[in-house]
């Protein structure tokens, strides 16, 4: 029978009896139950999942960069097919329509006529309201696009000027300013009288510093000689007709349609050469 080893007689590095133990007991605590899956620490959950919603977020965020200059032209579809009932419901008379179709403007005599001749009714407040309540997703279009945009104007330059930055975040905030008003003015102004004036006029005022906003980026797209000075041409001459467009009374005689006319226009033309000059690698690189 052999006896118990003495302690003072091993070396100074052998591990003690209780270490071994020790060791021994923390393997067995780690090695995984047959049939069961090893579970992952709530810090290692929470970075995966980090990963798996930033993974998500790029792949949004480079949707947007890649199709969401297309967005203004959906926006002119939707100016398009609005406009002429807008502007026929409020101009509609009360007595002696023959009259009114022959100095009524342009686009409310020959699409509006027609419409009203195919029996649609034209002539009511809730219709009025319930096709205006789509029009802030023109002012909603152009603020995507614009973002799209920006965004190649990044890739364009490394360093972009204070001048561009800034009135890129005017241009950003006002025309979102603008679309939210718009939905105040329609979708709810149909339930208050209040909520329809205050709505439209927030949404006539901002527009005025979306103009202005417009010709301080587009002529700091020019100053920076980015290869993009097109568009800001486009957009200054947008800005400068739109105000134009407020006193005419023979094509259109309707507000904000009038005014919104050549800018979405300008919005539209820049969104196709976003989208298509520029691949998506080159856009989401200079982000």
């Amino acid at each position: 029978m052999m006896g118990s080893i003495n302690s003072e007689h091993l070396p100074e590095n052998f591990p003690k009896e209780e270490e071994v133990n020790s060791k021994e007991d923390k393997v067995l605590c780690e090695t995984p139950t047959p049939g069961k899956k090893p579970t992952r620490s709530a810090a290692e959950a929470g970075v995966m999942q980090q990963a798996n919603d930033h993974g998500g977020n790029d792949m949004l965020r480079k949707g947007v960069l890649r199709w969401g200059g297309l967005l203004p032209l959906a926006g002119l579809l939707v100016w398009i097919v609005l406009t002429p009932l807008m502007a026929t419901i409020w101009n509609f008379p009360i007595s002696n329509l023959d009259a009114f179709w022959q100095r009524t403007p342009f686009i409310v005599r020959s699409v509006g006529q027609y419409l009203v001749e195919q029996g649609i009714d034209l002539n009511s407040e809730s219709v009025y309201f319930r096709v205006g309540r789509y029009f802030f997703l023109i002012y909603l279009s152009m603020t995507v696009g614009l973002y799209a945009f920006h965004n190649r104007v990044k890739s364009e330059i490394r360093a972009i000027p204070n001048s561009v930055s800034i009135s890129y975040r005017l241009l950003l905030i006002s025309l979102s300013i603008v679309a939210i008003s718009d939905f105040i003015s329609y979708g709810l102004g149909v339930f208050s009288d209040f909520l329809w004036s205050f709505g439209f006029a927030v949404e006539s005022l901002v527009f005025l510093i979306v103009l202005l906003g417009s010709i301080w980026y587009g002529a700091a797209l020019i100053r920076a000689k980015i290869g993009l000075s097109t568009s800001g041409g486009l957009l200054i001459a947008a800005s400068l007709l739109a105000p134009v467009l407020v006193f005419e009374d023979i094509f259109i005689g309707y507000l904000p349609n009038g005014p919104v006319l050549p800018y979405i226009v300008a919005w539209s033309v820049i969104g196709l050469q976003t989208t298509f000059r520029t691949p998506i690698t080159s856009i989401a690189k200079g982000s």
